[in-house]
Parts: C-alpha cells; sequence; structure tokens
C-alpha cells in the first residue's frame, strides 16, 4: 500500500494520529495503550471506492455523527484545551487571588463611604455594615495570603540556586504557612531580601482585623422625622387671671395657682413642671418665649442700724421701722427670748417691674443633724416679685425635658391713659428681640403677633393680696426654747438660713408659679378659661449611625499595595526561573546526588535532621550526569 492509501484511513487516538494501512498494524514506537482511553473525537472508517462512489457517502453519512453536533464538540474541546492551557500559567491562581483581594478592598472603602455618617440600613436576619466589612475583610486576608505564600516558595528556589544553608529551605517554607514561620525567616535572614518583604507582609496583616473593626464605630444620632412637638407657653392671650376675693379690690388668685404657690414655697414635686408634647421622647426646639414671673433678691444687711442693749441682746433695724432683737449666742438651751425672723410686705400692683416685695431681717438660725437651732448670723435682704418675658432652650431626651433660661431684656410700658384704680391697669411687656419656634424677630413688633405680653393690673393685685399673708410676719424663741411662727412661710424663709438659700427660694416660687401659667389654667377678662399658646418643636428618633474614621483604614490599604508590589517583583525576579512554587514535587523527583545522600542519611529523627541542615550548605544545579538535583560541595558540614 503506498503513502497516499495509508494516509487515507486512520484512527484519531487523543491528540496523536497513528497511519493505518489496510492491513493490520501495530502502534509505533512509544504507543502508549491508555491513550486509547482519551478519544477526543468518534472513530469514523471510510472506504474510498472509484467504482460505487455514491454508495460510500450514504455509508460515510451513515457512520458519522450529525455536522451540527460535531461542529458543537469540536467547540466544546477546544474551549476545554484553551482553559487547560490557561491555567497551566505558572502565576494564574496567584493573579486572580489578587484580584479578588483588589476586588474586596474596593468593595469595603465603597460600601464604608456610602454609608458614613447615615443610619444602619435595614438588612434581611438583621446583617449590619461591621459584620459584612468582617467578612469581606477575612475573605481579603485569605485571598492575599495565596500570592503571599506562593512569592516566598518560589524565592525559596532562587535563594538555594545562590548556595544556602539546607535549613533555610525548611524555614522559607514555614514562611509560606504562616505569621510564626514568616517571624522566624525574619530574623533568620538577617539581611534585607525580597522574601523578607512577603514575610513582613504576612505577619502584619494579623493587624488587619483589629484596624478594621477601630476605623468602624456605631454611634447613636438623632435624625429629624417630623415637627409635630409642641411646649406650653403664654405668649399669644392677655394674662387677666384672678379670683374673686371679698369684694373690689381684695382679688386673691384662684385656687390652681394657690397650689403652685404653695408648691414653689415648700418644694414638693419640682420636676418636669412643664408639660411637652413629644411623639418620640426626644425632640429640640429652639428659642421661645414665655410671659413668667421673675424674682429679684438685694441684701441690705449694710442698712441695718445695730443698737446693743441690756442683757447682751441687740437690735437690727432697718429704715422702714423693721426691727429684729436678739440675744447674743442665744441657743435653744437658754430661757430668754429673742427675734428669729421678722418681715413685712409691700404690694404696687401698677408697678409691673415690681408689684410686690418682702423686707426681712433673719436671724440666720441654722439646724443642726439632731433638729437643734443655733443662732448664725444676722442679714437682711430685699426680695421682690414681678412679671417678666422669660427665653427658653429645650430639648427633650428620653421624655425628660430640659430648659435651659436666657437672659432677656424687655420694656415694660403702661397701656392705660389717665387714672384708673390700679387693679385696672394694663400693662405691657416688649422684648428687645423676639423668638418664635426658633425665629428671630425684631422691632417693630404687632400685636397678637406672640412678640408683645400684656398684663392685667387685677392678676398683680390677687397675686400681692395672696402672697401678703404669706410673707408677712415674724418668728419668735419665747422663754422655754420653743420658738413661735407666725406662719409656715415664715418658718420656711428663716430655716433658709443664709441669703444665697433665701434666693434660692424666692427663684424655686417664680419658676413653679411660671410653669403653672405657661401650662394654660387662665381666665380672660370675662373669667373664661384661656391657653396662652405653644412653641413648635422637632421630632426626633434616635438612630444607630456609622461612623467611619479613615486613617485607621491605611494599613490595610498599604498592605494590600505592597503586596502587589512584593508580587509583581517575585513574577520578575523570577521569570527565568522554573515555576515551582510551593511544590514538593522538586525535591522528591530530584532529591539529593546519590554520594551526598549517602553521607547525610540521617537516623530518621526531626531533631537530626534539623541537626543536619544546619551543618549542610547546598546547591541546585545540573550534575555531571546531566541529572537536576541538590548537591552538598562538602556533606560533612
Amino acid at each position: 500500500m503506498d503513502r497516499a492509501e495509508e494516509q487515507q484511513n486512520q484512527i484519531l487516538f487523543g491528540r496523536d494520529s497513528y497511519e493505518l494501512s489496510q492491513e493490520l498494524r501495530l502502534p509505533p514506537t512509544g504507543f502508549n495503550s491508555t491513550s486509547v482511553l482519551n478519544l477526543q473525537a468518534p472513530v469514523s472508517l471510510g472506504v474510498s471506492s472509484t467504482a460505487n462512489n455514491d454508495t460510500a457517502i450514504t455509508e460515510q453519512q451513515r457512520t458519522t455523527l450529525p455536522r451540527s453536533r460535531a461542529r458543537f464538540q469540536r467547540s466544546f474541546h477546544g474551549f476545554k484545551r484553551s482553559i487547560q492551557q490557561l491555567a497551566r500559567y505558572a502565576w494564574l491562581w496567584e493573579c486572580l487571588s489578587l484580584a479578588v483581594a483588589l476586588g474586596l478592598l474596593i468593595a469595603i472603602l465603597v460600601v464604608l463611604s456610602k454609608h458614613d455618617g447615615k443610619p444602619q440600613p435595614q438588612w434581611p436576619n438583621r446583617v449590619t455594615i461591621p459584620s459584612l466589612v468582617a467578612l469581606l475583610n477575612t475573605i481579603m486576608k485569605a485571598a492575599m495570603a495565596v500570592p503571599l505564600a506562593e512569592g516566598v516558595s518560589q524565592l525559596k528556589w532562587k535563594w538555594i540556586r545562590k548556595g544556602a544553608v539546607l535549613r533555610d529551605m525548611g524555614a522559607f517554607d514555614e514562611a509560606s504557612r504562616g505569621p510564626w514561620g514568616s517571624a522566624k525567616l525574619l530574623i533568620q535572614l538577617r539581611a534585607w531580601h525580597l522574601a523578607s518583604l512577603g514575610a513582613f507582609i504576612i505577619v502584619a496583616a494579623l493587624a488587619i482585623d483589629p484596624f478594621t473593626q477601630q476605623a468602624l464605630r456605631l454611634i447613636p444620632r438623632n435624625s429629624v422625622v417630623g415637627n409635630g412637638a409642641s411646649l406650653p407657653v403664654w405668649n399669644s392671650t392677655l394674662y387677666a387671671d384672678r379670683g374673686q376675693g371679698s369684694g373690689p379690690g381684695a382679688q386673691t388668685v384662684r385656687l390652681p395657682m394657690l397650689g403652685a404657690i404653695y408648691n414653689g414655697m415648700f418644694g414638693a414635686n419640682l420636676d418636669n413642671l412643664t408639660r411637652a408634647d413629644c411623639p418620640s421622647a426626644n425632640c429640640s426646639f429652639g428659642r421661645y418665649q414665655s410671659l413668667g414671673f421673675c424674682s429679684k433678691c438685694v441684701d441690705v444687711s449694710e442698712e441695718m442700724t445695730i443698737i446693743r442693749g441690756k442683757y447682751d441682746t441687740t437690735a437690727y433695724t432697718l429704715s422702714n421701722g423693721l426691727t429684729l432683737s436678739i440675744r447674743d449666742d442665744t441657743d435653744v438651751g437658754d430661757t430668754l427670748s429673742g427675734g428669729i425672723i421678722n418681715a413685712t410686705f409691700a404690694l404696687r400692683p401698677d408697678d409691673p417691674e415690681e408689684f410686690t416685695s418682702m423686707t426681712a431681717i433673719l436671724g440666720g438660725i441654722t439646724f443642726d443633724q439632731s433638729g437643734y437651732s443655733k443662732q448664725g448670723t444676722v442679714f437682711a435682704a430685699k426680695c421682690g416679685l414681678r412679671f417678666c418675658v422669660k427665653t427658653y432652650e429645650g430639648n427633650v431626651v428620653n421624655g425628660t425635658l430640659n430648659e435651659t433660661e436666657v437672659p432677656t431684656p424687655f420694656v415694660v410700658s403702661n397701656m392705660t391713659d389717665g387714672w384708673i384704680p390700679p387693679f385696672q391697669t394694663f400693662a405691657q411687656l416688649t422684648p428687645a428681640a423676639c423668638f418664635i419656634n426658633g425665629t428671630e424677630k425684631l422691632p417693630p413688633y404687632d400685636q397678637g403677633d406672640g412678640c408683645t405680653f400684656q398684663v392685667y393690673g387685677g392678676s398683680a393685685l390677687s397675686i400681692g393680696n395672696t402672697l401678703n399673708g404669706m410673707l408677712r410676719g415674724w418668728g419668735t424663741r419665747l422663754i422655754g426654747a420653743r420658738i413661735h411662727w407666725s406662719s409656715d412661710f415664715m418658718q420656711n424663709m428663716a430655716m433658709a438660713g443664709s441669703f444665697l438659700n433665701l434666693q434660692r427660694s424666692f427663684q424655686q416660687l417664680v419658676d413653679v408659679m411660671t410653669a403653672h401659667i405657661r401650662n394654660g389654667d387662665g381666665v380672660d377678662l370675662n373669667g373664661n378659661i384661656v391657653n396662652g399658646g405653644i412653641a413648635a418643636g422637632s421630632v426626633f428618633v434616635t438612630e444607630i449611625c456609622l461612623d467611619v474614621h479613615w486613617p485607621w483604614l491605611i494599613l490595610p490599604t498599604s498592605l494590600l499595595a505592597l503586596t502587589c508590589v512584593f508580587f509583581c517583583y517575585t513574577t520578575f525576579h523570577t521569570r527565568n526561573e522554573n515555576i515551582w512554587k510551593s511544590s514538593s514535587l522538586a525535591v522528591l523527583l530530584h532529591g539529593l546526588e546519590p554520594d551526598v545522600r549517602g553521607v547525610l542519611r540521617p537516623k530518621g529523627t526531626l531533631w537530626e535532621m534539623e541537626d543536619i541542615a544546619g551543618r549542610t550548605k547546598i546547591y541546585f544545579e545540573v550534575g555531571y550526569n546531566g541529572r537536576i538535583a541538590f548537591d552538598a560541595p562538602n556533606p560533612t558540614g
């Protein structure tokens, strides 16, 4: 059979083609019978005959696969071979791992930049941003470990080719397995080497997790969800609250205000005097104003005239004739009498600047833990009450209202022409700057715009008449060491013990009275119940927000950048070397030269092998017989 006929009939085994004639022939030399199992395409036998060409074509069509299926199989096998060839690229998986690490770092930075300073998103299964970042961070570290470990392992062969102690080979292997081995390699090399950079990155990567977690902080933050909050104020209606009294000019306050005065005097239930409407328990209010009461106390001790009398007594007298006589060093055990407090009261309902005032001389009585009283420093004080404009800044935190009073200058003007009884006058209070729901407004103001505050003189008269019976009186220590008080209010004032405490008592009184009129329990000129007004505020919801401290992310980003530099330089540095990386096949397949192996054969214990490895310097080279192997010129160490 000639050559043309032999080529016409063939069987494909795997990738190789073997020639057949019409006779049975053996496979060519070197043929491996197992390659029959790797048939890549269907076997087709075609016999050519010029005598009956049509019949031959029919038989061939019947014994071969359809063209479409054959074309698909050829494409599939071509794609498969391409993947196999790509997989054979030495650094393919390291490149893919590095790309994954870069992608995950970018994903972490994008997620953090998108949600920095914002509330945590409501993701399924309560997944939080820190947990997502921790997951991505863990995968990124694992992806970084692949090029680092393989790069250090590849540099091992470069290191040994130049000649190195056999123990170095084990050190490189340990370094490719984790931080502990990398730390030992850094100590063992004791010199700058490219592998030192890889070992350093592996060790430093331990800090990626704590640095990343330190960059993330969850902080509570209030977010505005509406304007449904409100606080009561008195800023839109004439204040004319008063009771009937026993007759004209003898009006007293109504019972609700009387209760507020008692509450302010004796200091009971002073928490949350003003009721705020806050749907979320967290609200904020800009500056707002309300009509209220103010107090002013002045120490007039220097105005007292002191006269020493008989029996160690001393008389303290003010210019208005108010006198307090006490015995020096008198304590509770004495049988002599002495004054404790003496107070007088003045009422001027037509003077909004100070429509009531109390002037008192107090003996400075104090009480010890056992309840015994003792005379202290005598002082005199004058305390007055007036209507005023109060400016506040407030917020509600966890359902508790916190208000801060801001000093506010204002002008008082009389709105009544001609002479009329004091209890029928009208006064107007005008602040220098008006605040409504956080918005500042300057004069001139319009009536009813919430910036002018009007007061009826009858209200001042009723409050003065009520306080007159409370703040006027005396307290005296009688024979027998018992103290007699003209009223409970005198006892309360005397027990203040000092000017500062007396000042605080009056401030407490006006705070409670102001809260009462703000809460809207007042009447108009016709006696109808009216409310003053409200100050609007913003409703907040406390949300947990992400706060990113970006400097903490410099370390993870830098380590990944160093990993890229290390990997690129390693691939370039070993481009002319066999790419064996962490594979142990090179050692298993090549081993030591026979003569060296005989000399260095250990007894089998690990410590003995390590001892020999520490004393033996090896080279990886081509031997005299053309065989690649490890050689030790001086195997005895």
